[in-house]
């Protein structure tokens, strides 16, 4: 039953299902096959074939881990730590994600690595931190490559070293993760580690925009704000700028300083044409643009929901 269920969830042997992958792990979880449960738990969490159910799932993955599972130990840990499916329990999380992470779980090792960095849990070390994530970059994992390369950059539980943290970055982006590509655009941008490239910086930045980057889009908007490697042009950084609010980033909201005149006006007009800010057109980007913009982003965030 298992396996029939990885045939309809990768569509080898059948095609994709993945209602038909959700039926035959569930018929599998029930029959007591460990790995069923943690996959039938996974299609709970992620609403995959299945109404999404968090608290469903996260009694899948407790039965499997007490079957001896890391993969659903690890599940089960992330779960307590960000109160899905459960009550939010770091503590419980630490003991979890350990388990998981001593029987060579790469999930459990980046998420170990974060309450590290974090102090979520445990006593906040970025060395300790740096360490989970260094472990989790030597087996390939791409997201950890970006968490290690800002640890580089910053000098955070490292010694500082910006050429190795854009090779992180530069491993990262090429592996697929959208922060990767964003902070390797960065790197191109300001010279740091590369020589600089506003060419390269714009090709990544749009990469991570077409991954679902936010913050991605507030960087293409600066280079047309400031000409770098592009035309100045208030209007297409306006377009960006606001694009990223309706992304669900907030940089504007808490860094409105950042927009000169020409671009605050090309804001306001943008948000007007939305229907979201009927103030003066001046460039100016107080209380009245920023309460439009946060409008704004709120709806945005409601369609993305819907």
């Amino acid at each position: 039953m298992y396996w029939t269920g990885r045939m309809y969830r990768d569509g080898t042997g059948f095609a994709q299902s993945d209602a038909q992958a959700a039926r035959w792990f569930e018929r599998g979880a029930e029959a007591g096959n460990v790995n069923a449960m943690t996959q039938f738990g996974f299609m709970l969490s992620e609403g995959l074939g299945v109404a999404q159910d968090q608290s469903a799932a996260a009694r899948w993955f407790q039965t499997a881990s007490d079957a001896g599972s890391a993969e659903a130990a690890a599940r089960l840990g992330i779960g307590h730590r960000l109160g899905e499916g459960v009550a939010r329990n770091p503590d419980q999380a630490y003991l979890l994600l350990s388990r998981a992470a001593e029987e060579g779980n790469g999930r459990a090792m980046r998420h170990l690595g974060q309450m590290f960095a974090e102090g979520d849990g445990v006593a906040q070390s970025d060395a300790d931190a740096a360490q989970w994530y260094q472990q989790r970059v030597d087996a390939g994992d791409a997201a950890s490559a970006t968490h290690l390369g800002a640890f580089y950059f910053n000098g955070r539980g490292v010694t500082a070293d910006r050429n190795r943290a854009s090779e992180l970055f530069r491993q990262a982006a090429e592996g697929g993760d959208a922060a990767g590509m964003r902070n390797t655009g960065v790197m191109y941008r300001e010279g740091y580690g590369v020589a600089v490239s506003h060419a390269e910086a714009m090709h990544w930045f749009q990469r991570a925009v077409a991954l679902g980057d936010a913050f991605a889009h507030y960087y293409i908007g600066w280079q047309y704000q400031y000409g770098n490697g592009v035309p100045v042009n208030a209007r297409e950084a306006a377009q960006w700028f606001v694009s990223g609010l309706a992304a669900g980033h907030d940089y504007a909201l808490r860094n409105p300083a950042e927009f000169n005149g020409a671009v605050g006006r090309e804001m306001q007009e943008l948000l007007r044409e939305r229907g979201r800010y009927d103030g003066a057109i001046d460039g100016v980007i107080g209380p009245g643009t920023v309460a439009a913009m946060r409008a704004y982003m709120e709806l945005g965030e409601r369609l993305i929901e819907l």
